[in-house]
């Protein structure tokens, strides 16, 4: 997975286009009308933008699709799954370090004919952005501040550690009930020692499962204060828009209860997290009837 920012709060002056404004309100339409689905389809990551000459269009290939799109600060994050590794090393390697966005400000989505707005339709990698001050990209699992739990290779290294755990209790056991030699005899002692090392194995092992119940559990208490600081963040953004503040913790409540991942069907027959929908009944409460603070 790979992190864009894409766009910021800020006013450019650009030479074709005239003065390109990023306002909340521009973000919050990047992202309502991302998570609405009004493209009808992903925005994908290339590499540059296509000239204004070009003969044919839509030859581009996705070096990257786009899964979410977030707000941190002042800036917007696209959070994108790479199609091939190699984009993953460039952005490593700092051969791509920026990004430009590719949107339409006053969107008209095809299937209504409504006019929606700001709408994400590309990202271009380029090391030659017009917006300034934008961070750079970067790649998830290289970012120290990040944390992430693979619980399918969790739950594989549980179940090697059991089958070692099996076969060194059966060896054990094997060796145990062997006919005793007689005394004095170096295969007693050759088997004796190979005992004390085994017991010595199960030990080490014993204290490994151990660690490892306890890195599960401080990852999980991890995780969870990480989604608490979102949600909490998250809230004080809707607050800052105006949102009432008790309407924000009522929501809160909600978010705190429900499994940051829980999907439910709509009744179109699509799927959306909880999470996204109580976020936007929030950003749809009406403007005329929020708190000026």
């Amino acid at each position: 997975m790979i992190k864009i920012p894409f766009y910021r709060l800020g006013s450019w002056k650009h030479p074709k286009y005239g003065t390109l404004s990023g306002t909340e309100q521009k973000l919050s339409q990047f992202i309502q009308n991302f998570k609405s689905g009004v493209l009808g389809r992903e925005p994908f990551i290339r590499i540059g933008h296509d000239k204004d000459n070009i003969n044919t269009f839509g030859t581009a290939k996705a070096l990257a699709w786009v899964k979410d799109i977030i707000q941190e600060g002042d800036v917007l994050y696209a959070l994108a799954e790479a199609t091939d590794p190699k984009v993953e090393e460039d952005i490593k390697t700092k051969k791509y370090r920026f990004a430009s966005a590719e949107y339409e400000d006053n969107y008209i989505n095809k299937e209504t004919g409504n006019g929606v707005g700001t709408v994400l339709t590309a990202i271009a990698l380029t090391n030659e952005p017009f917006l300034t001050r934008l961070p750079e990209n970067i790649v998830l699992s290289d970012n120290s501040e990040e944390f992430y739990l693979d619980y399918k290779e969790e739950k594989s290294m549980d179940e090697f550690m059991k089958k070692l755990s099996d076969f060194f209790s059966a060896l054990t056991l094997k060796l145990g009930t062997q006919t005793e030699p007689a005394k004095g005899n170096k295969e007693e002692d050759k088997d004796g020692k190979l005992l004390a090392e085994v017991e010595d194995m199960k030990k080490k092992l014993a204290d490994i499962e151990k660690a490892n119940e306890e890195l599960a559990k401080s990852n999980t208490n991890i995780q969870k204060k990480h989604g608490e600081a979102e949600i909490d963040l998250k809230l004080s953004e809707m607050k800052g828009k105006g949102i009432p503040p008790a309407l924000c913790d009522s929501a809160k409540v909600i978010l705190l209860a429900s499994p940051s991942a829980e999907v439910i069907k709509l009744s179109d027959g699509n799927e959306k997290k909880l999470s996204d929908l109580v976020y936007d009944l929030l950003e749809a409460f009406p403007e005329s009837a929020r708190v000026n603070f």
